[in-house]
């Protein structure tokens, strides 16, 4: 059978289709109109850096260029995140979860890792130290004092608990084991220590007392010093040192709380005594230390709620941690595409900024096309006093810039994501509303709506039914021009600033925190990628027009 008897049995469709199909260039704009839409969907599944708006900032390596390789170090951060879904993944992107730090050279001893922070090519390093703990655990809010001791390494871990003591039975410790009354049976020195013998003097220093004659009595409170940690070493009872000894009068419980005076001999001009300073002191900061982060006391009902030092850290050996850090923690990081002036991945963001210009081009053309193809549709098929006003309005948009339009729109509309794509779509619609009227009025007098009419069909039916389904050729190409010209609006919009706002990675938000690169001779790359970029997707949507119009043009030879 012959080409031109095959021809000729196939539809005005199918026609068009493999006129489409024939075009080279058409089907090459829609092979990347596929590829970014694919990009699009996937989004943060393909991008390497995965946290929302691709905007992991490792100010150390910015503007570097592309093929840029570093050995980094991941140090876990200090807090719990949410689990990450896989829809909220791929719409929103996922924390990173760890601190980048570039390095140029890293050594592990006695629990810690040395690294070489990297400042710059030939510039030196700066030292810093992390426990392997911290590297691979998140610590405790309460205590991030990390202990190593005999190969072994002690840490608070994040779910770190709080314990809780009946408040009866912190009373009665504080009255019976922090309260007592000391006799010195040689006195106190000038310096505030027991004296033992003419050579010898004790080891606490007693504050609140001084040159103090043998014999001497006094009433005495135990109040454990903070930032004493429990260690691995040993589990033995606190020492006498752990505490700061001071000497009170007319000691009182109150709720939570002990109150006493300070002991004092001193007088005022009369010869009375001075009473002491008065001291309140929580009863958990009397008998336990506390971590040095200020955290609070939690009163629970008759329960006392609280961190400590005591408390028992959780171990684990050494080499165990190494070995994780070595394998998981120390990686070669390479960007692709090199890094912007604030140290982003180049590569993440280019990815992530193809759902932005197409999401702002698909809105953009479905707002012109909803608009449009209604009021050229009414305008064309009831003529008359409706069409001489739709289209002075058609015309009194068209007499006003677009950049202007949309300008306008922003301000009155707001800078938000979605606000800047109706702004967008808003002044698209007049080129569809003057083709779909041409189209309608060469339509409404052919036979098959004449035919419509005289059966009684209303006139929605009509452009529904018979006229639009037939005029969707020409509707198809200015939509993929609308497409481009939307991509490159919003583009010239986040250049100038009223588009997209920082951080998200528009395409015309790059090229302009970028561009001042490329005209001081520095790091051309970040703003060359995104123009190529909006340079590409606007020239395939153009190549799909193209192709569109010479498909539907039934003059064309298959």
């Amino acid at each position: 059978m012959s080409d031109n008897k095959i021809n000729s049995d196939l539809s005005p469709n199918q026609k068009a289709i493999r006129r489409l199909l024939k075009n080279r260039l058409a089907v090459a704009g829609m092979v990347i109109i596929f590829l970014a839409t694919l990009i699009a969907i996937l989004g943060y599944l393909i991008t390497p850096d995965f946290t929302a708006d691709a905007n992991d900032q490792v100010n150390e390596v910015n503007l570097k260029q592309p093929g840029f390789t570093i050995k980094m170090l991941k140090v876990r951060k200090n807090r719990n995140f949410p689990k990450d879904g896989l829809i909220n993944t791929i719409i929103n992107g996922r924390p990173n979860h760890f601190q980048m730090i570039p390095m140029n050279s890293f050594e592990i001893n006695d629990g810690f890792v040395e690294a070489m922070v990297y400042q710059g090519e030939g510039v030196p390093g700066k030292l810093v130290k992390y426990s392997l703990a911290d590297i691979v655990f998140p610590l405790s809010a309460s205590n991030e004092e990390v202990e190593y001791n005999n190969q072994q390494i002690g840490y608070y871990p994040i779910d770190h608990k709080k314990i809780k003591q009946p408040l009866a039975e912190l009373k009665d410790r504080v009255l019976n084991q922090n309260i007592v009354t000391k006799t010195f049976p040689k006195g106190i020195n000038k310096d505030g220590y027991e004296v033992i013998s003419a050579t010898e003097v004790g080891t606490i220093q007693y504050n609140d007392l001084t040159n103090k004659p043998p014999g001497f009595s006094a009433t005495l409170l135990k109040v454990r010093k903070n930032g004493i940690n429990q260690t691995l070493a040993s589990s033995q009872e606190v020492s006498d040192n752990s505490f700061e000894w001071r000497a009170i009068e007319q000691p009182s419980l109150k709720k939570d709380s002990l109150y006493a005076r300070v002991f004092s001999t001193k007088k005022d001009s009369l010869g009375q005594l001075v009473p002491g300073e008065l001291l309140a002191l929580n009863l958990v900061n009397i008998l336990y230390s506390q971590p040095e982060n200020g955290q609070l006391v939690e009163v629970m009902g008759d329960e006392l709620a609280f961190y400590t030092n005591d408390q028992p850290k959780t171990v684990i050996f050494e080499s165990e941690l190494k070995s994780t850090v070595e394998k998981d923690h120390i990686i070669n990081k390479t960007y692709y595409f090199g890094t912007d002036g604030f140290g982003r991945c180049l590569l993440s963001r280019l990815l992530i900024g193809v759902r932005i210009s197409l999401s702002v081009g698909l809105i953009a053309v479905l707002i012109s096309l909803t608009i449009g193809i209604f009021l050229g549709a009414v305008a064309g098929y009831l003529g008359g006093k409706v069409d001489d006003l739709i289209m002075l309005l058609i015309n009194t948009m068209w007499s006003v810039p677009t950049l202007l339009l949309v300008f306008a729109l922003v301000i009155a509309l707001g800078r938000g994501y979605w606000q800047i794509f109706t702004a967008v779509g808003l002044t698209m619609w007049v080129d569809v509303a003057r083709i779909v009227r041409g189209q309608v009025i060469s339509l409404r007098k052919v036979q098959f709506v004449e035919a419509a009419t005289s059966l009684g069909f209303g006139n929605t039916r009509i452009i529904m039914r018979h006229i639009l389904p037939n005029i969707l050729g020409p509707v198809m190409v200015i939509a993929a021009v609308n497409f481009a010209a939307a991509i490159l609006i919003e583009a010239g919009l986040s250049y100038l600033g009223f588009g997209i706002q920082p951080p998200k990675p528009s395409w015309g938000t790059m090229l302009s925190e970028n561009y001042s690169f490329l005209l001081m001779g520095g790091n051309p790359f970040p703003a060359l990628v995104p123009g190529f970029a909006i340079m590409i997707l606007v020239l395939a949507f153009n190549l799909v027009g193209n192709g569109f119009r010479d498909a539907l043009d039934v003059k064309s030879r298959l």
